[in-house]
């Protein structure tokens, strides 16, 4: 005001639409003047980062803490299974997988480049694979991607998600700040006889494939619905005697 009693713009608004006075001194405001030493010391005010116990270092103003906090990489994620209130770094999210649950190790792999695939055997329900992504001139990367397989009336329904913090996936439930994508490949081959004592042999040949985005999720909100996820099915009709209680697939994940 013309005194120099301060006010933030919020409460100088409602001063304006009702007596127009200072709150302090209710003089006549004057129209109230922008006080630029009273903004700089407010801007000054930093506050660390909630996550600072697993590891983040860095401070930001207090008016953009809930920034930081959205794209920060040392948030943490939640166990998938909705039951249970578990929440962690990878680290910790792959020793709870087991401990707690006793869902199988992590299968790791390491991805060079975009052109090498693994071989997998997923059994019914949560697999996870854990990527170390090799960049040149730069430290490597690791991702943790859950596939989930739910047997159904017409086949095995094989979805991949990749868990990370929100830092690294936007609002924690969209894209991640690199896209990732899956190739996933079932195929088996089998000699049989033509005929019963005949000598003569066919092959018989089948090979699925197809390639995806991957969804990444810190799964603060559930797993994705199967609508909201890619499904990689092979039908009933077409698996193999060894795919009964768990499907061998081949699997190749681009990050770029």
């Amino acid at each position: 005001c013309n005194v120099g009693h301060v006010v933030c713009s919020p409460c100088r608004d409602k001063l304006k639409a009702t007596s127009d006075k200072c709150h302090e001194c209710r003089g006549a405001t004057g129209g109230f003047r922008r006080c630029h030493g009273m903004e700089r010391l407010v801007e000054s005010i930093c506050v660390p980062c909630p996550h600072a116990a697993d590891g983040c270092t860095a401070w930001s103003a207090y008016y953009d803490l809930d920034a930081h906090r959205q794209k920060c990489p040392h948030a943490r994620c939640r166990c998938p299974d909705m039951a249970c209130g578990f929440v962690g770094l990878t680290e910790a999210l792959l020793d709870h997988f087991a401990g707690v649950h006793g869902w199988p190790d992590a299968t790791k792999v390491r991805v060079v480049d975009d052109y090498r695939s693994h071989n997998l055997r997923l059994r019914d329900g949560f697999n996870f694979l854990l990527v170390d992504h090799v960049v040149a001139a730069a430290a490597n990367r690791e991702y943790l991607f859950l596939l989930d397989v739910a047997r159904q009336p017409h086949g095995v329904a094989i979805s991949v998600v990749h868990i990370c913090p929100r830092g690294a996936a936007g609002d924690g439930q969209g894209s991640s700040s690199k896209e990732i994508k899956c190739a996933l490949t079932y195929s088996w081959h089998a000699h049989r006889r033509s005929r019963p004592h005949d000598g003569d042999q066919f092959m018989d040949n089948y090979y699925q494939s197809a390639r995806f985005r991957v969804t990444s999720t810190d799964l603060s909100n559930g797993l994705p619905s199967p609508d909201g996820c890619f499904q990689f099915v092979v039908l009933n009709s077409v698996l193999g005697d060894g795919d009964k209680d768990a499907i061998e697939v081949r699997a190749r994940i681009i990050i770029s």
